[in-house]
């Protein structure tokens, strides 16, 4: 709780890390120039082969800025549940000026997210402000919306591959695409 983390001046190369855990929870942490992670939920270990069940984790009022890399080297979304990560949520949260899709769920089934924003203020990114995909056939990767603002992408909100997303009451503003579905068998 009531943590701030500068990646620039900070041993720390990223922010929080839920790895295996349950009824995990970070409320108001901003964290700025993260390398390659900066909030992440999964199943997989940190620093540890292996892994273990994590459910009923989140975020609440926190902040991201800056985050320097995206799938280069293992990078991913500024706040992400992924791995097999079950009903994470994210609530309230923001993130602004990232190179990566701001708000992602891969493969975490019943991810939620509520009244969280992706704002780019550098033009339009290339990135997507809300993303959803999980390929695997052995889960029911399903991803909700909720009152969430994306400014300033290519895509506002993305679904893939197998994800099935319900949005209610979201905004896409000076994206180029509102909602884009990019291959497989996904559904909105």
């Amino acid at each position: 709780q009531n943590l701030s983390i500068n990646c620039d001046k900070s041993p720390i190369e990223g922010g929080v890390y839920f790895g295996g855990t349950t009824n995990c929870w970070a409320e108001n942490v901003g964290v700025s120039r993260a390398d390659a992670a900066t909030f992440v939920i999964s199943n997989l270990l940190f620093n540890k082969p292996g892994s273990a069940l994590a459910t009923g984790n989140g975020f609440r009022n926190c902040t991201a800025a800056g985050q320097k890399r995206y799938h280069d080297v293992g990078g991913k979304s500024p706040f992400i549940a992924g791995d097999y990560a079950r009903n994470s949520r994210f609530e309230r949260c923001t993130v602004t000026d990232s190179e990566a899709d701001y708000f992602d769920s891969d493969n975490a089934p019943g991810t939620v997210f509520i009244d969280c924003v992706a704002r780019s203020t550098k033009g339009m990114s290339a990135y997507t402000g809300f993303w959803s995909e999980g390929e695997q056939t052995d889960s029911d990767h399903t991803v909700r919306w909720i009152r969430c603002r994306a400014y300033g992408f290519t895509n506002g909100f993305g679904v893939s591959e197998r994800a099935k997303a319900t949005f209610q009451r979201c905004e896409a503003q000076d994206c180029r695409y509102a909602v884009r579905g990019v291959n497989h068998a996904f559904r909105v």
